[in-house]
């Protein structure tokens, strides 16, 4: 019986363990997931998941994922493969009648992936610099408002003082420095492309990046990311 994670009943935790099995549940749409060796950690979103309060070492979990939601964990489903997931704590029933206690997989967050692809895209819609007013589009109608959702997702975990955080790769403040960093330099970006496709010599057709001494295009100053 799992009696380390009794008095951590219905609480959000994070967990890291080995694929050793699953198989499809169609009737269910669900995927049941064996899990071996699974570490079972006390969520701190200050801290990374191998610097968190271990809470128990089991050794095995069954994970019951709606296939809707295995997009969500962002891996190849091998055996032997590391998942890593977040989940609540739940008292079961056995079909014998005993009692245990378990991981109820609940909805994966992705903000985490969200943030790293936002990061990722800007950097590299804007090394080639081939195309301003396209880049200046892509600017406006999704970095600079995702930038600001995330933030603001970012905040209410904040705000609300909670830990409903995952942190295998990067703690709260990493993601807030991330954000923060892209999102004056996307405001820093917009403002230099209106100016050079305003410019007399843009209009023209006769504007050109400057070339460093490799012949590669040099990064304006403006360029923080």
């Amino acid at each position: 019986m799992r009696t380390s994670l009794a008095p951590y009943l219905n609480e959000f935790v994070l967990c890291s363990g080995w694929i050793s099995y699953w198989e499809e549940l169609p009737e269910l749409s669900t995927r049941q997931v064996v899990v071996s060796q699974p570490t079972i950690k006390k969520p701190d979103r200050n801290l990374l998941f191998k610097d968190q309060d271990v809470i128990s070492t089991e050794h095995h979990l069954n994970l019951f994922i709606k296939h809707e939601d295995l997009p969500n964990y962002e891996i190849i489903f091998e055996l032997n493969g590391i998942i890593n997931f977040t989940g609540v704590v739940e008292r079961y029933t056995r079909k014998d009648g005993t009692k245990d206690y378990g991981i109820y997989a609940n909805k994966q967050s992705t903000l985490p992936y969200e943030i790293e692809k936002l990061v990722s895209g800007f950097n590299d819609t804007f090394k080639s610099f081939e195309d301003f007013e396209k880049s200046l589009d892509y600017i406006k109608d999704y970095s600079y408002p995702k930038s600001l959702e995330l933030l603001t997702r970012l905040k209410n975990i904040e705000d609300k003082n909670t830990n409903n955080l995952p942190t295998f790769h990067k703690t709260l403040e990493d993601y807030k420095e991330d954000l923060a960093e892209v999102f004056f330099s996307i405001q820093t970006t917009a403002t230099s492309y209106n100016q050079i496709i305003n410019s007399r010599e843009y209009r023209r057709g006769k504007y050109k990046t400057k070339m460093n001494t490799k012949g590669k295009q040099k990064k304006p100053s403006f360029w923080r990311v």
